[in-house]
């Protein structure tokens, strides 16, 4: 008896911070989850909110035109998987509109229609594994974050499988997180990300609503690799981290440009330069 209490406890500890700390939870749903949870365990073990937790509820994870609901998102797509049908969805991306801030958008988007085959978490976030029906890649399968999906309808037409061991029926392979917790000096950083890669910077950061980073406007820089100007957003990012915001930045070096923050260039080039002559040969 004693074990089962304990181990209710550790539970209700648990629960009650996935659904605070949820990136895919809409802010307004995480309260009556939370209350729920408080329902089921006792106020003794899923205390109740206080100013912090409060702030990182109050955290937007889409802008404030068109949000989804995820979670009913992942019932519709799970029911298709159990019933081994087709599904037809909309699948958004971010983009710096025209009155200066940023969306999710759909309008601009087609219709696709997939087989769905199992749905994973990973980093917080939920995607469902497809089996990849065009002839253009190699790889079986393909991946869809349920977040970015709208008007998820399911067919009549039957799913394609993908036979034999696909590498996706190993999950150790893709739940894969990297929590950035560092100490070390801030900066105020501007850089210039491409406009049509803007969903990355909502993935991490969410809107700016959350006041974490500040869109300055746009403008056009040339790729010399193919000489094509690209669209970039200039976006300020107050106090940072340049420690965790030098690993999140590297991840996008092919369609970021850093404007300010002599810190965070300096790791940079150091880190690059050391890796050049060390570790790339």
């Amino acid at each position: 008896m004693g074990e089962e209490l304990e181990s209710s406890k550790y539970l209700a500890r648990f629960l009650a911070d996935a659904v605070i700390y949820s990136k895919v939870l809409n802010p307004e749903y995480k309260p009556d989850y939370y209350l729920s949870l408080q329902e089921l365990f006792g106020v003794g073990q899923v205390k109740g909110l206080n100013e912090f937790t409060q702030k990182i509820i109050d955290l937007k994870p889409y802008s404030a035109e068109g949000g989804i609901d995820v979670m009913e998102n992942i019932l519709i797509v799970q029911k298709a998987i159990d019933m081994q049908k087709k599904i037809e969805f909309k699948l958004g991306v971010y983009r710096y509109t025209s009155d200066g801030t940023i969306e999710l958008d759909f309008e601009n988007r087609n219709i696709q229609c997939m087989s769905p085959l199992q749905i994973m978490m990973s980093n917080g976030r939920y995607y469902v594994i497809v089996k990849n029906e065009r002839k253009l890649r190699t790889q079986d399968f393909l991946f869809y974050r349920i977040d970015l999906m709208d008007e998820i309808e399911i067919i009549e037409t039957k799913r394609r499988d993908v036979h034999g061991q696909g590498e996706w029926k190993n999950p150790q392979k893709f739940l894969v997180s990297n929590p950035f917790f560092y100490s070390g000096e801030k900066e105020d950083i501007v850089i210039g990300f491409e406009e049509q890669q803007i969903t990355q910077v909502v993935d991490w950061f969410g809107t700016e609503e959350n006041g974490l980073f500040e869109c300055l406007g746009t403008y056009y820089m040339e790729k010399p690799e193919n000489m094509v100007k690209v669209k970039m957003v200039k976006l300020r990012f107050p106090e940072v981290n340049v420690m965790a915001f030098s690993f999140w930045i590297m991840q996008y070096m092919d369609c970021v440009e850093i404007l300010e923050g002599d810190l965070l260039k300096k790791t940079l080039k150091e880190r690059m330069k050391w890796a050049l002559e060390n570790r790339i040969k």
